[in-house]
Order: C-alpha cells, then sequence, then structure tokens
C-alpha cells in the first residue's frame, strides 16, 4: 500500500509503501477491571454560569461575509457550505455569518484547538488498581515515515498535549492513517493501563433507535469536536501512567489518551452534560460527534414554496430555525472551552450520515457506498461468497420489500449445497441481479411520529419458515409509510407448529421484535389474514394448551384492533415469511417464555381475571387484570421489568404504584392481631426463602425436621428474587411479607366496592398468599363494615381491665371504669341485659340448661327490634338497611325485591346501595332521638325523686360514712355492716365522684360515687384525730381527681 504525504514545496509527493494491518481485534482486547469506583475518582463536571447568557442574535438580513481572525476568505471558500445548491443566497450568507460569529468555537489547525475549562470539567484521575510498573518496548518508526511523525509530536508539544516525564512507566505508541489516507494519527497502546484500571460502565446510545431518532427531519447539521480526546484534560496524579519513548525525548500525556479504555466513556458524558439542555429536541450527542436535527417539516405552503421569516422572504422558516438550534449548540460548547473541527462541519445540508445511516427529509435510506459495494459484489464463485453477499444485503432487509421472496433461491443454494458440488445457476444469478436492482431502489423508511392521530399498522403473516412483518404509519395523506419490514426464522421444533399455532406463535414474536417501537402509540392496528386468531384471542379458556395460553397471556399485554385482511392483499408480510434465515443474520433472542413471565403474565387467568382495576403495583410485585385496566397502564409496567430502560407516562384512571403506596402510609402490620401458631408460620416462610435462595440446611433442626421442611419448602419457588407459592392450575400466588399487606387488604376492600370476607380473599388468593390471610381479612373487614369504637365503658373485673387495656394500647380505645359497686352507671348495657336473660328464659319455658339452643334466635330479634329510645332496630343502625324478616318474604313486602324476578349483581348492589345513601343522616336523627331520650329519662327520675335526691356536695375535710353497696341485694348480708367509716372527704373530681381518705390520711385509690356517702354526725368532733394526708403528693392528686369523662358516677 502506497501512502501520499503532504506535498513538497516544489509540488511533488513523497510516497511510502507499508503493510496494513488491523490494531487489535476484538477478541484480544484487554478489558478494564469491572470494581467499586473509589470517591476521589469520580468525574466531577458543572455549568458555573448560564452559557447562553451573552449569546448573540443571529440578522434577519446577514451582511455580505468578511474575513474574521480564524474563519478567514481562504478557509470560507473550502468550507464550501452550500455544495449541493439546497440554500439561498441570503441562507448561505446566514450560515457563514454563524460561522463568523462562533469562529472561536471552531479548529482548523493544532494551534487553534481548545480545552474545556477546569471550571465546567474537572481534570480527569485514571482509576487505578494496586500493580507493578510496566516497561514496553517500542515499536519500530518506518524510516519514511520518521520526519513526519517527529513533525507531529513538536506540533503535540507546542499545543500543550505532550509534556516531558521522567516516569518508571514506558507505553508503546504506534501511527494509523486517518480517513483522509493522507494524514497520520498516533495512538498509544494502553493495554497494560487497562487491564488495572476500573471499568466505566457508560455506552453511548444504540445505534438503530438513535439513527432512526434523526431521520424525516427539515435539515442537518453535523459536528465533530476536533481531536476530542486532546480536549479533555489529565489530572497531573495519573499522566505518569502514559509516559512513553520518542526520538524526542520521553513524554506523557497532559489529555486523556486515545487509547485509555475509558476515554470513549468520559468524551460522551462530557458532551452529554454540556448539551443536555439541547437533549433529545435539537441534539443527542454520540461521543465527540453532536448532529444537530432540524425541524419536524419544511412548512411547505399549499400551493409549493415554503414559509419564509417576516423579515428576509430569501431566508425559509425552518433554515432560520435550525441555524439558531445550532447556534446555541456551539455557543454552550464554546463557552465550555471546547472547538469542532472547522473543516469537518457540515451546516444546514439537506442529509446527512449518522451512524452509517443516511438520513434525509423522506427518512432513512441507505449509505450509497454501501448499495455501490452490492452493485458491485461480483458473481460468487463458492458457498463464502453467497452467504457474504447475502451477510451484507441482509443488513438492509429492513429497506427492502419482500426481500425474502426475491433472496429465497439463493437462501435455498446455501443450504442445500456443499462446497464440492457448488452450482451458481440461472435461478440464482437472476435472484442476485433482482436483490442488486431493489437496493438501489430502496424506500426511505420514516420513523414512527408519537404525537400523529395516524394509524400505527403492524402487518404479520407467519407460514412454516418465518415470521414476517411490515411496520408502517398512516400519514396525513392517508398513505402508507413503511418504518421497518422484519422477519424471524422459526427452529426447527418451531416449524412442525399447526398453521393456527404459527399464526398466533408468530403475532406474539413480532409483537416482542417491535415492542420498543409501538409504546405509547395512539393507535395500533395488527393486520392478520388468520380470522380465527381473533377467536383464539378473546376466549384463552377455552384452549386446551397451556403452551397456547401463555402466548395469548403474552399478546393480550398489548392494545390493539385485530383487522383481517384477505391473504391476496397481505403479501409483503407473506413475503417476509417466507425468507429463509441467513448464516450472516444475527441471532434472536428466544426468551419470549422468561419475558411474558417477567411482564407477569404466569397463565390464563392473567387475561380471564374478572372486572378489577389495578390491584397492587411496586417494583417487588406487579399483577393485574389487562381486561378491566387500560392495556397502555398493563404495557408500562409490563415493559419496565421486560425493558428497565423504558418509561411511559400515561393517565390510566386506575391509581399509579406511588399513590397506593402513599395511600398505604402509616398501616403498621404489628396493629394486626396475631396468634402465635400464625406467627411461627411467617417464621417459616422466612426459613423457607433462605433454604430455596441459598439451598442451605437450617441451624438447629433434626433429619426428620429437615425432611419435613423440604417437603414444605418444594410448595414454593423463586422467581426474580420473589417468593411464589405453587397452585396446581398454574396460577402461582406471590408470597407478601408483613410490611405490604394491610396496604394490599386496604386496596382489595376499600378501594374494590367494600366487599365481604369472602370476595375480599377470593380477590387477594387468586393473587397473593400469606399465612392466615382468610384471618386478617376478616379483621379489616370487621373494622371497616363496623367501626372501631371510640370509647368503652365497664365494670372492674380484672379479664375486662386487661381487655381493654389491650384495646387502648393497641387501637387508643377510650376505656371508662365504673367506681366499685355503682352498676348503675353502666345503666344502658345492664338494662339491655335484663331483657336478654329474660328473653332466655322464656324461650326455654324456665329449661334453664336449653338456653344455648335459642341463644342465636333470642340475640337475632333483639338486634331486629326497634328500640323506642331512638325509633330503629340495632341492625339498621349497625347496618344502615331494615332487616328482611321471613314475613317479608312471605309477603312480598318492599323489603325484599320480588321473588318472581331474576336480579343481576350489578341491580343488586344497586338496590343496596340505594338503601344505604339515607344511612348518614338515619344516624344524625338516631344519635338526636337517643340525646333527647336520655334527657328525658334524667328529667323524669329528678322529678319523680325530688324529695329523696339530695347533693351534699361535701367539701374537703368533712367526715363521711360509705354505703356498703355490695351486700345491698344479697341474702343472708343482714349481719353484715351496712357503712363504712367514718373517712374524710379529700376532693370531688370533675365527674362527680369523691377522694376519701383514712383518718391517719392514707388516701384512697377508689373513687367513691357520690349516692354512697352520707355526712357523718359525730357527737365531739374534738374527739376525732385528724392527721395530715400521707403517700400521695399534690401533683399525684390533681392529676387523680381529673376525670376524663364527666358525670360518669352520677
Amino acid at each position: 500500500m502506497e501512502v501520499s504525504l503532504e506535498p513538497e514545496q516544489d509540488g511533488s509527493h513523497s510516497f511510502v509503501e507499508f503493510e496494513s494491518f488491523k490494531y487489535k481485534k476484538v477478541a484480544n482486547r484487554v478489558k478494564p477491571v469491572p470494581a467499586p469506583l473509589p470517591p476521589e475518582f469520580r468525574i466531577e463536571r458543572r455549568i458555573p454560569e448560564d452559557p447562553l447568557a451573552d449569546l448573540p442574535s443571529l440578522p434577519t438580513n446577514p451582511p455580505d461575509f468578511t474575513p474574521g481572525q480564524r474563519y478567514t476568505q481562504e478557509r470560507m471558500e473550502k468550507m464550501n457550505v452550500n455544495p449541493d445548491g439546497f440554500l439561498s443566497t441570503e441562507e448561505e450568507k446566514l450560515v457563514h455569518h454563524l460561522l463568523k460569529t462562533c469562529e472561536d468555537g471552531f479548529a482548523w489547525d493544532e494551534s487553534e484547538k481548545g480545552i474545556f475549562s477546569s471550571d465546567y470539567l474537572e481534570p480527569v484521575r485514571i482509576p487505578t488498581l494496586d500493580h507493578d510498573v510496566w516497561i514496553k518496548s517500542n515499536i519500530p518508526i518506518p524510516r519514511g515515515l520518521q520526519p513526519k511523525i517527529i513533525e507531529i509530536l513538536k506540533e503535540k508539544q507546542a499545543a500543550g498535549v505532550i509534556e516531558p516525564s521522567n516516569a518508571a512507566y514506558r507505553s508503546q505508541w504506534f501511527w494509523v492513517l486517518k480517513k483522509d489516507g493522507k494524514s497520520l494519527r498516533i495512538v498509544h497502546n494502553l493495554q497494560p493501563l487497562n487491564a488495572v484500571t476500573i471499568k466505566d460502565s457508560a455506552v453511548p446510545p444504540t445505534v438503530e433507535p438513535y439513527a432512526e431518532s434523526f431521520a424525516g427531519r427539515a435539515c442537518y447539521s453535523v459536528l465533530d469536536l476536533f481531536v476530542g480526546f486532546d480536549q479533555r484534560e489529565l489530572h497531573p496524579d495519573s499522566r505518569d501512567l502514559t509516559t512513553f519513548q520518542t526520538p524526542l525525548g520521553t513524554f506523557r500525556l497532559t489529555r486523556i489518551p486515545m487509547g485509555y479504555t475509558n476515554s470513549q466513556q468520559v468524551q460522551h458524558g462530557d458532551l452529554t452534560f454540556i448539551l443536555q439542555d439541547e437533549i433529545p429536541h435539537i441534539t443527542m450527542p454520540f461521543v465527540d460527534d453532536v448532529p444537530v436535527r432540524g425541524p419536524e417539516t419544511r412548512y411547505e405552503l399549499p400551493h409549493g414554496g415554503y414559509e419564509t421569516i417576516p423579515n428576509n422572504p430569501g431566508i425559509r422558516r425552518f433554515v432560520w430555525e435550525h441555524v439558531n438550534d445550532v447556534l446555541r449548540v456551539v455557543w454552550r460548547v464554546k463557552k465550555a472551552g471546547g472547538t469542532f473541527s472547522g473543516p469537518k462541519a457540515r451546516i444546514c445540508v439537506p442529509e446527512a450520515v449518522i451512524v452509517g445511516h443516511l438520513c434525509t427529509y423522506e427518512g432513512r435510506r441507505p449509505l450509497p457506498d454501501r448499495v455501490q459495494k452490492i452493485i458491485d459484489w461480483p458473481i460468487p464463485r463458492d458457498l463464502t461468497g453467497v452467504r457474504g453477499f447475502l451477510g451484507t444485503v441482509g443488513t438492509m432487509r429492513m429497506f427492502i420489500k419482500d426481500y425474502a421472496v426475491h433472496s429465497e433461491p439463493l437462501v435455498r443454494l446455501t443450504r442445500r449445497a456443499k462446497s464440492k458440488d457448488f452450482v451458481f445457476g440461472p435461478d440464482e444469478l437472476e435472484a442476485m441481479e433482482k436483490v442488486k436492482v431493489l437496493v438501489t431502489q430502496c424506500p426511505a423508511i420514516r420513523p414512527i411520529d408519537y404525537n400523529s392521530n395516524g394509524e400505527v399498522i403492524l402487518a404479520v403473516d407467519s407460514s412454516h419458515i418465518a415470521v414476517g412483518y411490515i411496520l408502517s404509519q398512516m400519514g396525513a395523506d392517508n398513505l402508507r409509510y413503511p418504518s421497518r419490514f422484519g422477519s424471524i426464522t422459526w427452529n426447527e421444533r418451531e416449524r412442525r407448529y399447526s398453521q393456527a399455532k404459527i399464526e398466533l406463535f408468530g403475532l406474539l414474536r413480532a409483537l416482542k421484535d417491535v415492542r420498543i417501537y409501538i409504546i405509547a402509540v395512539k393507535k395500533l392496528v395488527v393486520e392478520m389474514d388468520a380470522r380465527y386468531i381473533k377467536g383464539m384471542i378473546n376466549n384463552p379458556d377455552i384452549q386446551p394448551n397451556a403452551t397456547i395460553n401463555r402466548w395469548i397471556a403474552g399478546i393480550l399485554l398489548f392494545d390493539f384492533e385485530l383487522r383481517h385482511i384477505p391473504a391476496r392483499n397481505h403479501g409483503a408480510a407473506d413475503g417476509l415469511s417466507r425468507r429463509e434465515r441467513s448464516p450472516e443474520d444475527p441471532v434472536i433472542d428466544d426468551d419470549y417464555d422468561e419475558w411474558i413471565d417477567s411482564a407477569n403474565g404466569f397463565a390464563v387467568e392473567l387475561a380471564n381475571w374478572g372486572h378489577s382495576p389495578l390491584l397492587y403495583h411496586s417494583n417487588d410485585a406487579s399483577l393485574t387484570s389487562p381486561r378491566s385496566v387500560p392495556i397502555t397502564s398493563i404495557v408500562s409496567f409490563a415493559l419496565e421489568s421486560a425493558c428497565p430502560d423504558f418509561t411511559l407516562t400515561t393517565s390510566s384512571a386506575s391509581p399509579t404504584a406511588s399513590v397506593l403506596q402513599q395511600s398505604s402510609t402509616g398501616l403498621d402490620y404489628a396493629s394486626v392481631p396475631r396468634s402465635e401458631k400464625a406467627t411461627a408460620k411467617d417464621l417459616k416462610i422466612v426459613d423457607i426463602t433462605n433454604y430455596l435462595s441459598t439451598l442451605d440446611r437450617p441451624e438447629g433442626i433434626s433429619d426428620g425436621e429437615f425432611a419435613k421442611f423440604v417437603r414444605l419448602a418444594l410448595n414454593f419457588f423463586i422467581l426474580d428474587g420473589r417468593l411464589f407459592r405453587k397452585e396446581r392450575n398454574g396460577r402461582h400466588q406471590l408470597v407478601i411479607p408483613q410490611s405490604r399487606r394491610l396496604s394490599l387488604i386496604k386496596q382489595a376492600h376499600d378501594e374494590l366496592g367494600h366487599k365481604g370476607v369472602f370476595s375480599v380473599s377470593t380477590r387477594l388468593l387468586t393473587r397473593f398468599w400469606w399465612p392466615h390471610l382468610l384471618e386478617d381479612v376478616k379483621w379489616w373487614d370487621i373494622l371497616c363494615r363496623y367501626g372501631m369504637v371510640e370509647e368503652i365503658v365497664c365494670d372492674n373485673g380484672p379479664p375486662y381491665v386487661a381487655a381493654l387495656d389491650y384495646l387502648k394500647m393497641r387501637y387508643g380505645v377510650h376505656n371508662i371504669r365504673i367506681s366499685p359497686y355503682n352498676s348503675q352507671a353502666n345503666g344502658p348495657v345492664e338494662r339491655r341485659h335484663y331483657d336478654v336473660r329474660e328473653a332466655l328464659m322464656k324461650a326455654t319455658q324456665g329449661n334453664e340448661n336449653d338456653w344455648p339452643l335459642v341463644a342465636a334466635s333470642v340475640f337475632w330479634a333483639e338486634r331486629v327490634t326497634v328500640q323506642r329510645s331512638t325509633g330503629y332496630s340495632p341492625y339498621y343502625i349497625a347496618h344502615g338497611i331494615e332487616p328482611i324478616l321471613p314475613f317479608d318474604l312471605a309477603e312480598s313486602t318492599l323489603m325484599a325485591p320480588p321473588i318472581t324476578s331474576t336480579m343481576s349483581t350489578t341491580d343488586l348492589i344497586a338496590y343496596r346501595a340505594t338503601q344505604l345513601q339515607r344511612r348518614q343522616e338515619d344516624l344524625e336523627r338516631v344519635k338526636t332521638s337517643l340525646h333527647k331520650a336520655r334527657i328525658a329519662s334524667a328529667r323524669q327520675y329528678e322529678e319523680r325523686f325530688r324529695a329523696t335526691i339530695k347533693d351534699f356536695n361535701f367539701a374537703p375535710g368533712t367526715l363521711v360514712l360509705v354505703r356498703n353497696s355490695r351486700f345491698n341485694s344479697t341474702i343472708g348480708s343482714k349481719a353484715k355492716p351496712r357503712y363504712h367509716g367514718p373517712l374524710v372527704v379529700i376532693r370531688r373530681t370533675t365527674g362527680g365522684s369523691y377522694i376519701l381518705s383514712e383518718l391517719d390520711g392514707s388516701i384512697s385509690k377508689l373513687r367513691y360515687a357520690a349516692y354512697r356517702l352520707l355526712p357523718y354526725h359525730p357527737r365531739n368532733i374534738r374527739q376525732i384525730p385528724i392527721s395530715k394526708i400521707t403517700e400521695m403528693s399534690s401533683d399525684e392528686l390533681d392529676d387523680y381527681t381529673r376525670d376524663r369523662e364527666p358525670n360518669i358516677d352520677l
């Protein structure tokens, strides 16, 4: 190979012959070390000020060009900014004015090259592990290239890219030709450094979606940093690692080296950070390349021509907008200290090459040089040539309609022939020439417009060879514009599927293959020529095959309209489905089963679960019903697990995961009463989880216990770090930890209709499981159905006191205990006990041993009987509706629906809801009536016993006697003392009872009801000794005096 160096002074050229070789194979690449990054090696980036604060404005009437300091007349002529005549004269002047305005942001030689400011980007430290110093011998420099290489080294030293060094390290370096075939580039072989460097796992954008995002724009600009790596400063502490030997001495790099393993990640991260406010609508850097998108439209006028700016009809609107976008991009990089390459800059051109794709206003097209390579392909002499041709053309199959049909003879040749009997006949030659013609006629493919209301159409057809599909979109002119062509070939097992099964499987594989392109489209239409597919998808429960049901579950994750297309109109997709796999085709990921599981499609129940909204969604668990939730909601969370980088925002009526989690804030599972048996099962679940994760035998159990434990553990399995309980029908249940159980119960009960225990527990058990789930649901349902009482009045029995202390601690229930031997204070409860007791005796006809047999009927009658004080039965007060009694059914009253009619579930719920609508109003009326009844009863009592009721209102220090109420109604207590005392009154409580003390000052901790006290009149008060109060401080006495509920003892 000959290389022509720069021309000599006399105009002659020097040529150097050398053998071209590849630098390094991918398999031989030395990989960095994946390890935690110490904080001191983190790259610091910042934007110290608004870079657009001093952004100049472009004139609407640009002046004629005048040379600048960098953008000279000579450089302007070499730029050739309008080679295709795409720009008008005024637009061309505008581009030149832009380049002159931002001339400090461009460089044409090494002396003008910039360096990113440390105010924006801190110098890079190379993170390395402990290592030994490496010393590598130099690669010999060809004698003919030595003067040129020494000149390059001097330019690097003058630009500050290299500096002298005396470090112990020595790395190899060599030279390579640039793309122009003339210039040389020095490359440093830093494999020893890369082997001990901590890996930066950042990667540039994926090429295919990246190129597609630039297609279909009105115009383009392409910018490239001028030797980008030389513009990023290397920290002095890391420079010795790059030391290398040259004919001019030993040097080290002051900028990040090209051969450094993390240089690409650093460069891409720097530009992305600097241009973050312009991403993604204007630009999206790719390492050191910065392509700039033009507007989505050229603002064409209805009668021809283009919309122009108001002050200058010679500048089109889309050109004006784009040039201003380029100005901001260049200005941001310039303010950070960087410079773009002037010779490589392409400003406002109609088409541009973006990562190997030709992007135009019409869409994407194959690169002309790649097309020419295929056109010039010679007739293959062996199978290797055929496979090479198919592999090269296969990279463009997304552009070629019916590619599989036309290339089939060539594909068949690679499958049936061997090298020794290779025959390239007329059929193969005709196919090859046809493919060459099709390559030259490739239509431009457009990216999907997600803001358009036009249908996105996925045409799918499957054959015994493959599934073919075409993704296209309806344009504003009601024409289809293809976005991509594709096909997935079957393996030997899949080729033996029946036609119905292969059509369904093909739909699943096509949807999975294009899922990244169809998410968030406004309307997706799937076209197929198999009419029976719609019935299979809509009735998955009748399918006899569990595998088919799994496929249907995966298909139902997508929201689409299925449209039948006759086979005669479905040729394109049919042709792609008959394309055989080429040996050079990439291996298709065949993890569709795992993908369905990841997207939570465990079985057909995913499609058959009833009309229930989104039940639960978090990072750990997400199960739902695809028939009741908008499919966009299902896809959004299903693809978060299948495509972690994908994000979709929808306006679903169902609450999102964040809302559900917020609604469960404050729910503490510790408040749920759990038996010892339930607690033991929870601990067993923890042991099972640990065992299935590590297979380590639990400690402290015998062989027999371990065998029993293993049998229990076989009922569970772990998937993606989550524990599931096996079910025979395939509807495996997710085991929920304690922290999320109450939130699930709350959602299943409160947000899905406030159903009863059976409905709520069934709804949960179809998806989730944990020990004693039914008991937890019962507890929650009781609280939600009847509410938690605010206060309880009881006597002083030890069991009641202990139980109420527990309720107070757990639920905050206010406990009021009556004073000793003062049952009147609990009169409302005691009075009802009397009625129940009498009813039990009468119902058993005096045989008290039979009371358990009639207790249920007596209590039911007590609950449904209307009370005079409230006007309602206890049943109505608790439930909000009147009970249905036997005579209601017998006489067909309005209390029950007509027995001759059949009511649907929705009608029955509506009927009950109508009855409940006035419950709150009725409860207010009950409260008012009950209050009035009790006030009237109290006044009646006062009026009746006005002559006997006395309020002594004993003052502190008064001597009193206490009536011994314990023996008032006890038979055989005539010999018992009727009074205790005398005692001394200490003070009266806020509730009306009294605190008393003995004569020696010992205060009783009991409170005495006022009706039990009588004044004690001694014959001689001086004979009663009274000492001071003891055993209680003044503060304690004040606290003891305060009753939480006044008048409870009156």
